[in-house]
């Protein structure tokens, strides 16, 4: 659906508009056609979609990750409960020292 530009611009907003997205469809869907028979011409193999119920994978830090984690954010409420969990304030850091 060729129309010419003089005569798309005469139009009023909401017909152009009308107008512009009914041709971009029709754009679409024979890009579609167009893909699906070249599809059919090579014998192309389906692509199976990826399975939809994958297995959700937990990431678990250690304790003292997490405590020195907190300590770096001064985030005060974590680390008195990480504390009051039992974190060992004894266990080493990346710095070679402790938590004390």
């Amino acid at each position: 659906m060729e129309i010419d530009q003089c005569l798309l611009e005469s139009l009023p907003i909401g017909q152009r508009q009308r107008l512009v997205r009914r041709m971009r469809c029709d754009q679409i869907r024979a890009y579609y056609e167009r893909e699906k028979s070249l599809q059919r011409q090579q014998g192309a193999v389906k692509v199976r979609a990826p399975p939809t119920h994958r297995k959700k994978h937990h990431v678990h830090f250690s304790v003292t990750d997490v405590i020195q984690d907190a300590i770096i954010r001064h985030d005060d409420k974590e680390v008195l409960r990480l504390l009051k969990d039992g974190t060992d304030l004894n266990s080493p850091i990346s710095s070679g020292g402790s938590l004390l």
